[in-house]
């Protein structure tokens, strides 16, 4: 397997695996009620950090290993928009909840994350060994 891609799935895997261990190490904060940037605001805001720094590193990652693959215009606007989901991801990792800055890292991760995930799968789903 090729090193980018080990990367990207490594800082995939830690950054679910942060995420999972908040769950049970907070269990005051309840993900069916409330956004999981409220984590900071507890005793473990190094693992809701770690989360969103992995999680926008994986991003990018992937937004590099993609780049030339995808061979669509429609394709490309998609990593483009990783890349761009990356950026505020790693933004919610800096800019806590109560910082000014942590809406605009939403506004920047969220919405272009599932746009991307469109556009790219809309092309890799085409290639004729994607699924071997």
């Amino acid at each position: 397997m090729n090193m980018l891609a080990t990367f990207t799935i490594a800082s995939g895997a830690l950054s679910l695996l942060s995420l999972f261990i908040l769950h049970f190490v907070s269990p005051e904060y309840k993900p069916s009620w409330r956004m999981i940037s409220e984590y900071a605001l507890g005793k473990h805001k190094w693992l809701i950090t770690s989360f969103f720094l992995l999680w926008g590193l994986s991003s990018l990652l992937l937004s590099a290993l993609l780049w030339n693959v995808v061979t669509t215009t429609w394709a490309t606007i998609g990593v483009v928009l990783l890349v761009i989901s990356g950026f505020g991801e790693i933004m919610g990792g800096l800019f806590d909840v109560k910082h000014k800055w942590h809406g605009a890292a939403f506004l920047l991760g969220v919405p272009s994350l599932p746009i991307a995930a469109l556009l790219i799968c809309y092309n890799l789903i085409s290639f004729e060994n994607w699924g071997d």
